[in-house]
């Protein structure tokens, strides 16, 4: 039976996340990560997705997107993974699905849950003791601000700059009991499409 089609509404946010089967490595070195930002690039201008953030960890990656007409964010994600995989697979001899099925999305609503769940997406490195600042990671959104670096890929809201900003983000690391809120309504929203959790993830979380 086909799955259905996701429905993805303009001017919405959506937060997309995939990890390695069985929880592999997906990422081993710096040219898979490299490989897997060029593929974004290409994907983003052929399928025009929108992103506002993203981040690359060594098993799985976050992309926070906003949808704009014109977009196929479906058919984005699926050419970058599956190119990716093809890549993957081919430089290490190996056969078979890199990623854990299809990939999961969850519209995030404007305000402060976007500004939490961006903070949980660009913070991941940080949490897994990979960096001691988030936009220290070099595989994702926050270094490229960061760093002023001019990306294809990346976005900013219309808000972004405005007082609304200083409501919605900030730098300041996400407290533990706010991840678990996070985690729980993933899981809630699993169970009811029984669909894998993403987040279920080897990660030790600091404490603000």
């Amino acid at each position: 039976m086909a799955r259905p089609k996701r429905l993805f509404e303009v001017d919405h946010y959506y937060h997309l996340v995939n990890r390695g089967v069985d929880k592999r490595t997906t990422f081993e070195d710096e040219d898979d990560y490299s490989e897997f930002i060029q593929l974004l690039i290409e994907g983003c201008s052929r399928y025009r997705m929108n992103m506002i953030a993203y981040l690359l960890m060594p098993n799985h990656y976050h992309i926070l997107i906003q949808i704009k007409p014109g977009d196929e964010v479906s058919k984005c994600i699926q050419w970058v993974t599956g190119e990716y995989a093809r890549y993957f697979n081919r430089k290490r001899g190996r056969q078979g699905h890199l990623w854990q099925g299809r990939f999961f999305s969850r519209e995030i609503a404007e305000g402060r849950e976007l500004g939490t769940v961006w903070k949980y997406v660009e913070q991941n490195a940080y949490r897994a003791d990979l960096v001691d600042k988030s936009n220290s990671w070099k595989w994702g959104s926050a270094y490229i601000r960061a760093n002023n670096i001019s990306s294809p890929t990346v976005h900013n809201p219309s808000w972004w700059g405005s007082k609304e900003l200083e409501k919605w983000w900030s730098e300041e690391p996400l407290s533990h009991e706010c991840l678990k809120k996070i985690r729980k309504r993933v899981q809630r929203r699993r169970k009811r499409n029984k669909t894998p959790n993403p987040f279920s993830l080897p990660i030790r979380e600091k404490e603000k």
